[in-house]
């Protein structure tokens, strides 16, 4: 899913490990319903992307539809998802392409080839993992080899609109192959009482994981940082493109609304990968381990579902003019701005505070920290989130407004960043205690300034 990024404030690295334990041991409570609500949560998870995408490929994206709710019909309307040869082969060369070039692609970006981030919270001791940082290279080389190698380019092996001809069966491929990956990612976790995230609950170990930041390759090989951006974020361009290819292989163009919708996702993940260590600070790689729920996340919600906008548009196109689509961008600037300004502050205070207090107002914790309370992190606990909601109206807005599946996106995300605003704030506060009220008090707002 789409990266929201965790509150400000670490610990130095003498506090590092006692405050590991402390957020260790709430590992085991009850966030996602305890175990009952994890397996809820694994069994029905998968319906959501699935019915959605039956509406949109039977049922022109109609979802208050009596046909699309009778359970009867459903066995002979799912018949689509049956997967296929072709989607297995589709998948498993997309696979192996990002796998070999996320080992073999050298670092390169405006912040070096490597990033080492800040002390991962270990069961045992604080460590600091390295990261290449290759993603602009590989995201470059995934789009030139995609058109190139199809019926638009030079080699001519397939058609561009390969992958959104295959969404449905390739859907089910690939959720097949994350439940495969999330077995594999519990039986390698260790299962003692030795590991602070293990539970005991199989399901809620299941769906949230073992291990912090799973490893393979003698370290070289990061699973949840791998996930996360190259076939995740990487496949929803790739999808994104795939549409706009269809759509100008059945109308003889592209329009206006329709590349609006395709540069969103460009941008948004060709700004991820310029500013890639940013991502190495996200909330999932520094807090949440990686199981089920990320690996489902990463690989299927992501890119199966952040494409909704653009396949509505394929079926019914709002037909919206030049200066209507370029004020829709204009205003998606805006939320990038906002997004990308706060998030780049953040980083950059953290990574040497010593450097930036000078210039951003912060107050200073009992346990050491700096908490920012200027800059963009004055104007909310979590600006960052409030560019992320304007850029995602935008996005669900292009779409059109004459469905209720053109404001899926917006509707499921400002859930999932209230949420991940709860976790976040209801964490600080276990740690920072009355530093933490003092803070509410003066940035009171949690993400939209004067509303929330």
């Amino acid at each position: 899913m789409k990266r929201p990024q965790h509150a400000q404030g670490d610990a130095p690295k003498s506090q590092a490990k006692e405050e590991g334990k402390h957020d260790a041991a709430k590992f085991v409570d009850k966030e996602f319903g305890g175990n009952l609500g994890c397996l809820f949560f694994s069994v029905v998870l998968p319906l959501v992307p699935a019915v959605l995408w039956l509406s949109l490929l039977k049922f022109r994206g109609q979802l208050v539809t009596p046909d699309l709710w009778d359970v009867s019909r459903w066995p002979s309307l799912f018949a689509i998802f049956a997967p296929t040869r072709k989607a297995v082969c589709i998948y498993a060369v997309w696979w192996v392409f990002q796998t070999v070039m996320y080992l073999v692609v050298p670092g390169f970006g405006l912040f070096g080839s490597t990033f080492t981030g800040r002390p991962i919270l270990d069961q045992k001791k604080p460590v600091s993992l390295s990261y290449r940082l290759n993603g602009l290279a590989c995201y470059a080389i995934t789009i030139a080899a995609f058109f190139g190698f199809s019926n638009l380019g030079y080699f001519n092996l397939y058609k561009a609109s390969i992958v959104a001809d295959n969404v449905a069966p390739l859907l089910t491929v690939v959720y097949i192959w994350v439940v495969l990956y999330s077995i594999y990612l519990y039986v390698r976790g260790p299962k003692t009482h030795s590991n602070p995230y293990y539970s005991g609950r199989i399901f809620q170990d299941f769906w949230m994981g073992l291990e912090l930041n799973p490893r393979s390759l003698g370290n070289f090989w990061d699973h949840k940082y791998f996930c996360e951006g190259h076939p995740g974020l990487n496949g929803w361009v790739i999808l994104s493109f795939s549409i706009a290819a269809k759509q100008y292989e059945t109308y003889g163009y592209v329009s206006y609304s329709m590349m609006a919708s395709v540069f969103f996702g460009f941008l948004y993940i060709l700004d991820c990968w310029i500013f890639e260590p940013a991502l190495c600070n996200t909330l999932d790689i520094y807090y949440d381990r990686f199981g089920y729920m990320l690996c489902f996340g990463d690989l299927i919600w992501v890119p199966f579902t952040y494409v909704f906008a653009s396949y509505k548009i394929l079926l019914n196109d709002p037909n919206y003019s030049l200066g209507v689509v370029l004020l829709i961008v204009s205003v998606n600037f805006v939320g990038l701005f906002i997004f990308r300004g706060a998030n780049l502050q953040k980083h950059l205070f953290r990574m040497n505070p010593a450097k930036w207090e000078k210039r951003f107002r912060f107050m200073t914790t009992a346990h050491g920290n700096k908490l920012m309370t200027g800059g963009f992190w004055g104007i909310s606990r979590h600006c960052n989130y409030f560019g992320d909601l304007i850029m995602g109206f935008m996005w669900c807005l292009i779409g059109g407004v004459d469905q209720l599946i053109n404001f899926y996106y917006i509707i499921y995300f400002s859930l999932l960043l209230i949420h991940r605003a709860y976790r976040d704030d209801t964490r600080c506060a276990q740690k920072y205690g009355k530093d933490w009220a003092t803070y509410c008090k003066r940035v009171p707002w949690r993400i939209i300034p004067f509303v929330y």
